[in-house]
């Protein structure tokens, strides 16, 4: 199941990187500076890209991470 979910991820790459750009783009920069901020984004995120395979948490995405988060 695992690589299967990875291989829709991997076909969709570009929608997804758009789809969190416009998210980005959309948040203020206090708002993300918090860590509720950050954590509602993880959520939302999580939720796009869910929908975006058409899966349920339980089954496609379950977390999103940041390795690197830089605000400018």
């Amino acid at each position: 199941r695992v690589v299967e979910v990875a291989a829709q991820l991997g076909a969709i790459k570009p929608k997804i990187q758009h789809r969190i750009i416009l998210m980005l783009c959309s948040e203020s920069v206090d708002n993300l500076r918090t860590a509720k901020g950050k954590t509602d984004l993880q959520e939302r995120i999580r939720t796009e890209i869910n929908e975006l395979i058409d899966e349920k948490p339980k089954k496609g995405v379950r977390d999103v991470f940041f390795t690197n988060f830089i605000i400018q």
